[in-house]
């Protein structure tokens, strides 16, 4: 088996790990999140959320660095629990990518209608397809130029995020 080689530097592996962390979770109806909580609670939920995955995000770069492998945590469930356990974990990131991707792209389509103000109904649709067809180029443009792009969009993302706070509750004294 060739040995793989580390390509991407400590801040690119933190950007990707906010990224699929944090990115994941906005698109899945913040807005809803603080007109049901308020933007305190919410945003005291993210930090805590945050907190509490520093372990997983340190045991995987640990595992990472231990067993460096493409096969990630179906390679991780193969060590810990014999053959069988990677194939348990291949089954259930197959079946939450069968269900999560879809939804993470109809729900950033119908974020990005809303942006433009246009009508999710119609709209949400076609964005979604672009929004597939975005992350699948990202992703077979490498690591590397992910990651650059990455160091660009997290801070993009907390202006979004306050953004949609200021919009939802403009009595909270955000610039």
């Amino acid at each position: 088996m060739p040995k793989l080689t580390p390509r991407i530097s400590l801040s690119s592996g933190i950007v990707i790990a906010v990224g699929m962390i944090v990115g994941s979770g906005l698109f899945g109806l913040p807005g809803v999140i603080i007109q049901q909580s308020g933007p305190v609670t919410a945003f005291a939920g993210w930090v805590a959320v945050t907190v509490l995955i520093a372990p997983m995000v340190h045991i995987f770069a640990r595992l990472g660095t231990r067993f460096p492998t493409a096969a990630g945590v179906a390679k991780y469930g193969e060590i810990a629990l014999g053959p069988w356990g990677s194939y348990g974990f291949s089954l259930v990131a197959c079946g939450a990518l069968a269900a999560g991707m879809p939804a993470f792209f109809f729900v950033g389509g119908a974020y990005i209608a809303e942006f433009l103000h246009l009508d999710p109904a119609l709209y949400r649709s076609p964005f979604a397809i672009l929004l597939a067809i975005a992350t699948t180029l990202l992703n077979l443009w490498g690591p590397e130029n992910f990651s650059r792009i990455g160091k660009l969009v997290v801070p993009a993302v907390l202006v979004f995020i306050l953004g949609i706070v200021r919009g939802l509750c403009p009595d909270t004294g955000l610039p």
